[in-house]
């Protein structure tokens, strides 16, 4: 206002909120483990699953099905916070005899389409609504982590721990993704989820006083 206020002003201010996008979904996550003792060390073998069954997405508040719900399982890029991956798994084999540890871990992230605006060929809509057709796929990712460790039990080492950390064991590099700087695909890498660096060597030493 830029003039003198009237003496009586009647204002009517509509403050409703929405959500900017709204989800509807469901799937397993899933721990399953068995440990045994041998005479050769203790063994575990484990498997951590998280495994969609859907993921709708959409605007509104009618429960779905509905013409603007869509399907976005195995997707990335249709948000921008986070992947619609619809299957990851970590699994872990472990070893353990005073005074050693070892441990194994394999890391898979299932494949799924790019429908980003960095997407290649042309994302596939009906009425401006996604319709599960066109995108990028981008391959299954699969990597594997390795642990070494040793317990002193003698000595001023006595109740330290000296450990060996490869990440990515086997410098496997991710799938191609078509990406730019700035958007969740950086120059040919999904930075939702992987990244470029490669294999990771840490060499820890831990006291305990």
């Amino acid at each position: 206002v830029n003039a003198i206020i009237p003496n009586c002003v009647s204002t009517f201010t509509n403050t409703a909120t929405d959500n900017l996008i709204n989800f509807w979904a469901s799937g397993i996550d899933a721990t399953i483990g068995y440990r045994f003792d041998s005479d050769f060390g203790s063994f575990v073998v484990e498997d951590s699953l998280s495994q969609q069954t859907t993921f709708l997405q959409g605007f509104g508040h009618t429960p779905p099905p509905a013409a603007f719900r869509f399907e976005v399982i195995n997707t990335v890029g249709l948000n921008t916070t986070f992947p619609n991956v619809g299957t990851q798994m970590r699994t872990h084999l472990g070893w353990a005899l005073d005074p050693f540890t070892a441990d194994l871990y394999l890391n898979y992230i299932g494949p799924y389409t790019n429908v980003s605006s960095t997407a290649s060929t042309a994302v596939g809509s009906t009425n401006g609504i996604y319709n599960g057709t066109g995108g990028d796929p981008v391959g299954a990712f699969t990597t594997f982590d390795l642990h070494l460790g040793y317990d002193f039990d003698v000595g001023y080492l006595g109740n330290d721990n000296l450990s060996l950390t490869v990440r990515n064991l086997f410098n496997t590099y991710p799938p191609f993704f078509n990406g730019t700087q700035g958007s969740n695909g950086t120059f040919g890498f999904d930075a939702y989820t992987s990244n470029p660096i490669g294999r990771i060597i840490e060499l820890g030493f831990t006291a305990k006083l």
